[in-house]
C-alpha cells in the first residue's frame, strides 16, 4: 500500500494522462476512475494504518495541517456564501483541494521501513523512465521544426510538467550511482542524458531552475560519494553533448532564448499581473486575506507564497514561510542518506517549484512529498 501510495502521489496522474490519446476517448474517462483508485487506496490505508495505530502527528508537522484548516475556512467561506466571485469549477476545487492534496498526506505520515522505501524507489524510477521514452516518442517529429515554441509531454500534461518528468528521471539515475559500476553506470548515464533532454525539450525555465539547485544540493553531500572522477568525466561528457545537440535540435535554442528573456519586457508581462494582482488583493486584506483565487485572471498566481498571503493574509504567509523552512530543513537531511537522498532531492525540486507554477488546491506531489519527508526526518534512525 505504501509503494503504491507514493509512487501513484509522484507520478500517477503523469503515468495514466497517455491513455485518452491512445485509446482516443476524452480524458475524464480516464482521468476520474483513476482519482476515484487513488481516493480508494488512500482510505483503506489511512483506515489501516489508524486501526493498527502506526499513523502519529508529530508536533513539528503540526504547522501544516493547521495551514489546511484555515485554508478549508476561507474556503468554506468563500465557495458557499462568495460563490458569484469564483471563477473556477467549485467541485474541481475541492475535489483537487481536499481530496488529492491534502487527504493523500494522512496514510503517508505512518511509519515506512527500509524495505519499503527501497521498492518504492524502483517503482518511481520504473515510471520515469517510462514516462520520458514516451515524451520523446511524443515529440520526436517536432524537436527540429524552427517554429515550435515549447512542447509537453502529451495533451493533457504542459510543458512545466514535461521538463518536471525530466528533472524526476535526472534525480533517480543520479541516486543509484554511488553503488553501480559499469554497463549499469553506462545505462544510468543514458537515462540522464534522456531526462535532460525532456528539460530542454519542454523549453521551460521553472524545470531548468529545479535542475540546477536540485543538483546543487545533491551534489554538495554526494561528491566525495560519487566520486570526483567520475563527476569530472560525466560533466564533460554533458557539457560536449549539449553542445553537439545544440546544433541540431531547435528547442534547444528556443530553451535559451526564454532563459534569456527572464525579466524583459513582454515577456514575462502574464506571470508579472499574476503576481501583483495577488499582491495587491493581499495589502487590500492584510489580516484575514481575500479570497482563494486571484481577482484578475481567476485561478491562482503561481506562486505559493504569494497565494497564501491572498487567501489567509498575514498568518497564511507566516505559516507557509514556516513549512517551506522545515520542510527543506526535511529535504537537507534525506540527502545525507543512500535510502532516502532520492526523496530529499525530489522535495528541494517541489519546493523550488512553488515560487513559479505552485498552487496550494492543486501541487498534489508537493504537499505528499512533504508528509512523507516528515515521517522519514523522524524516523531517521531507522534508514542509517
Amino acid at each position: 500500500m505504501q509503494v503504491l501510495l507514493i509512487a501513484f502521489g509522484l507520478l500517477g496522474f503523469e503515468l495514466i494522462s497517455y491513455l485518452p490519446e491512445l485509446l482516443n476517448v476524452d480524458s475524464r474517462i480516464v482521468t476520474v476512475p483513476y482519482r476515484a483508485i487513488y481516493l480508494i487506496l488512500c482510505t483503506f490505508a489511512l483506515l489501516y494504518f489508524t486501526w493498527h495505530k502506526s499513523v502519529k502527528v508529530h508536533i513539528n508537522f503540526l504547522p501544516v495541517l493547521v495551514f489546511w484548516f484555515f485554508y478549508f475556512i476561507r474556503a468554506t467561506f468563500d465557495t458557499f456564501f462568495r460563490i458569484d466571485q469564483i471563477k473556477m469549477a467549485i467541485s474541481d476545487f475541492w475535489l483537487f483541494a481536499f481530496l488529492l492534496s491534502f487527504f493523500p498526506m494522512l496514510p503517508l505520515l505512518a511509519k515506512i521501513n527500509l524495505k519499503t522505501i527501497a521498492t518504492t524507489k524502483i517503482f518511481v524510477f520504473c515510471m520515469a523512465v517510462f514516462l520520458n521514452v514516451m515524451s520523446v516518442v511524443y515529440n520526436y517529429q517536432s524537436f527540429s521544426n524552427p517554429k515550435l515554441g515549447r512542447l509537453g509531454a502529451n495533451l493533457i500534461l504542459n510543458a512545466i510538467t514535461s521538463g518536471q518528468i525530466g528533472v524526476t528521471l535526472v534525480v533517480m539515475s543520479l541516486t543509484f550511482f554511488h553503488s553501480k559500476k559499469g554497463w549499469v553506470t553506462a545505462s544510468l548515464s543514458a537515462l540522464v542524458v534522456l531526462g535532460l533532454a525532456n528539460v530542454v525539450f519542454a523549453a521551460s525555465r521553472g524545470p531548468v531552475m529545479q535542475l540546477v539547485i536540485m543538483l546543487l544540493l545533491f551534489l554538495f553531500f554526494n561528491l566525495k560519494r560519487i566520486g570526483y572522477k567520475k563527476f569530472s568525466v560525466f560533466l564533460i561528457f554533458f557539457a560536449c553533448l549539449g553542445m553537439y545537440f545544440s546544433d541540431y535540435f531547435a528547442v534547444y535554442n528556443n530553451l535559451v532564448r526564454r532563459l534569456g528573456s527572464t525579466g524583459q519586457a513582454g515577456y514575462d508581462d502574464l506571470r508579472y499581473v499574476l503576481f501583483t494582482g495577488a499582491w495587491e488583493q493581499f495589502l487590500s486584506h492584510p489580516l484575514l486575506g481575500d479570497l482563494i483565487e486571484g481577482r484578475a485572471f481567476g485561478g491562482y498566481p503561481h506562486n505559493i507564497f504569494l497565494e497564501s498571503l491572498m487567501a489567509m493574509g498575514v498568518f497564511g504567509g507566516m505559516v507557509m514561510t514556516y513549512i517551506f523552512i522545515y520542510s527543506f530543513n526535511n529535504s537537507l537531511v534525506l540527502m545525507r542518506f543512500r535510502s532516502t537522498d532520492w526523496i530529499g532531492c525530489l522535495l528541494v525540486m517541489q519546493l523550488v517549484a512553488q515560487f513559479t507554477s505552485g498552487s496550494i488546491y492543486s501541487s498534489f506531489a508537493f504537499w505528499s512529498l512533504i508528509a512523507l519527508a516528515s515521517t522519514l526526518k523522524n524516523n531517521i534512525a531507522l534508514y542509517h
